[in-house]
Formats: structure tokens, C-alpha cells, sequence
């Protein structure tokens, strides 16, 4: 077994112990910053539906790795719609 699979293994393990890791890092300051980019970059705010069936399914891997690290951190509509202004607002509270 090589170290990714064993890896795998110990967070399927620990599952308790990768959300406290996810939310400590998502509770530093500049987390808005990479949560807005994962959101952008996840297609979090628009769908995946696109004709062409291989755009779709790269759109929709993309979307559910937002979903996986969602399913930890429990963020709601709320939630992003405050880390997207954080970030909107850049420049104008410093």
C-alpha cells in the first residue's frame, strides 16, 4: 500500500479529526479569501448544466468537491453570501 492509499485510509478512519482540521483552517482570518475562490472556482453560485457533456461532468466534479468540504464546514446561504462580501469589499475597510 503506497502513502496515498494508506492516506486514505486514516482519514476514512478519523473522520471526527479531518473536520476539526477543516475547521481550523477555515476559521483564519484570511479564510474568506480561499472559501470565495473555492466557491468561484466550484461553480457554487451557478449551475453545471452545459451541453456539452464534458464541460458538464468537469463542472459537476468541481461542484461536489465544494459539496464534500461543505458537508464539513455546514455553511448556509448566509454563510457565503458574508464570506462573498468579505471579500467584495476589499480595499474599502482597510
Amino acid at each position: 500500500m503506497n502513502p496515498s492509499e494508506r492516506a486514505v485510509g486514516k482519514m476514512a478512519t478519523a473522520p471526527a479529526r479531518v473536520a476539526r482540521a477543516y475547521r481550523a483552517v477555515f476559521e483564519h482570518p484570511e479564510a474568506p479569501a480561499v472559501l470565495a475562490h473555492l466557491m468561484d472556482t466550484c461553480c457554487v453560485n451557478e449551475t453545471t448544466i452545459d451541453e456539452n457533456p464534458f464541460i458538464m461532468a468537469a463542472a459537476e466534479g468541481r461542484r461536489q468537491v465544494w459539496v464534500a468540504i461543505n458537508n464539513i464546514l455546514s455553511m448556509d446561504a448566509r454563510d457565503i453570501r458574508d464570506v462573498n462580501r468579505t471579500v467584495a469589499s476589499w480595499g474599502e475597510n482597510e
